[in-house]
């Protein structure tokens, strides 16, 4: 059903399409019930539609606009966490040891390389902007594609407790 070497026929259409109404019908009775809400309450302005922070607040579907900072923050406030009390992050950010692994799999940004048509073109409008800052981002490009073929030697000074 999933190959790409021709059309869906009706029966694999009508599969995907159940499957479909199926998650999106869990998705309407989640948001009704975190809503306080009937589902019916809740179709009618749903229909699969992305609303923005504003249109969304006027529809009751959302309490307060803000960030992520802002919402950590009620969810601490609704568990009665103090505004010290320290949450873990999910995933963590890397450690030295994931930075070194993945030190042998540094790529060019963008899909950048030392003779790419994408890399000369960016250096062709940055010449046109600034010629110090062309001939900077190819001094780095150039440097980063190169830690792909040359051995780098790194020596990190560690403090020694005793």
């Amino acid at each position: 059903m999933m190959a790409s070497l021709g059309p869906w026929n009706e029966d694999e259409r009508s599969a995907i399409r159940s499957s479909m109404e199926a998650v999106y019908k869990v998705f309407v009775g989640r948001v009704a019930e975190g809503r306080h809400k009937q589902p019916g309450e809740i179709e009618p302005i749903a229909q699969g539609r992305v609303w923005t922070g504003t249109r969304a607040k006027e529809l009751g579907l959302v309490d307060e606009i803000g960030g992520l900072d802002a919402a950590v923050a009620e969810a601490k406030n609704l568990v009665a966490l103090g505004p010290t009390s320290e949450l873990e992050v999910y995933p963590p950010g890397p450690t030295l040891r994931d930075l070194l692994a993945g030190f042998g799999q540094v790529q060019a940004p963008l899909g950048l390389g030392a003779e790419s048509e994408s890399l000369n073109l960016l250096l062709h409008s940055l010449a046109v902007v600034d010629p110090a800052v062309a001939s900077a981002t190819e001094h780095l490009v150039k440097l980063v594609v190169s830690f792909r073929s040359q051995t780098v030697q790194a020596v990190a000074m560690l403090p020694v407790m005793q």
